[in-house]
């Protein structure tokens, strides 16, 4: 079991070391310098609290929550023109397609089970460019 949890260890570093991890963590730097971009996440994840607290209420009252859910789409209208959220959500995106690509191959390698992703096929592999590495 000890092999396992030093494997895992190893992995978990290899991904930390990875160009994909610390463009990341660049990108998580720009965001966090971005006072603009800063605010408007901040103020997003409190209207989503907020939310949630007035959703658990007795007597749920659908006016604040509808006037709190149009606030965070303006927000979300606000971000998707900003640059370094762009970015920020690009290096999201491309990590969270690594890992991804990591579990593909441990549910191969545990169950010779390889879930293709669309568009995917045997025939596609040399000119894919994806990484599942079969």
């Amino acid at each position: 079991m000890n092999e396992v949890f030093a494997k895992t260890r190893e992995l978990g570093d290899a991904l930390l070391r990875s160009e994909v991890y610390q463009a990341l963590e660049k990108a998580q730097e720009a965001i966090n310098a971005d006072e603009q971009a800063a605010a408007m996440l901040d103020e997003y994840g409190k209207l989503q609290n907020e939310i949630g607290e007035l959703l658990q209420s007795e007597q749920v009252d659908t006016a604040p929550i509808t006037q709190k859910n149009d606030r965070m789409m303006q927000l979300q209208q606000l971000l998707a023109q900003n640059d370094t959220f762009a970015q920020f959500q690009q290096a999201q995106s491309d990590f969270s397609a690594l890992v991804g690509q990591v579990n593909q191959i441990l549910r191969f390698m545990i169950t010779g089970e390889f879930d293709e992703p669309s568009g995917c096929s045997p025939d596609a592999c040399a000119s894919c460019g994806g990484g599942c590495h079969r």
